[in-house]
């Protein structure tokens, strides 16, 4: 697996419940959340990236089970309380991530590592609630 590679994935690792959220959550009323992705791949400068996505409750607690590919397992995801955690193992990477909700839901923060024999990929995620969707 590439560094490239392992960036993607841990991109898609820390992202998926948001990026890839489920369709039917851009239809669905929700809140406007305002997110910072830093990615650090390797000895690599870090990247961050800011993004805005309209989420309802239920698209963080119900991310879509194919994350990685077919050649992955099914992502395990537990809550406890205001903390959402999952963990996945390919055929050449692992990963897991936590991510803490606070301000009564209307804020997150979280990190991910995906580790593979060429080397480790960590996201940090920071977001909190901006608005109200209108959709």
């Amino acid at each position: 697996m590439t560094l490239r590679n392992m960036y993607l994935l841990s991109a898609a690792a820390a992202l998926f419940a948001v990026m890839g959220a489920t369709e039917a959550s851009a239809y669905e009323k929700g809140r406007l959340w305002e997110l910072e992705v830093e990615t650090q791949a390797g000895d690599g400068a870090p990247s961050k990236n800011t993004t805005w996505m309209c989420m309802s409750e239920d698209s963080w607690l119900n991310p879509p089970k194919d994350l990685t590919g077919g050649k992955c397992s099914d992502p395990e995801f537990t809550r406890d309380g205001d903390v959402v955690s999952w963990k996945s193992q390919c055929d050449v990477a692992q990963g897991a991530g936590q991510w803490t909700f606070s301000h009564g839901g209307k804020a997150v923060e979280g990190q991910s590592t995906v580790r593979t024999p060429e080397g480790e990929v960590t996201t940090g995620l920071d977001g909190k609630v901006v608005d109200r969707c209108s959709t």
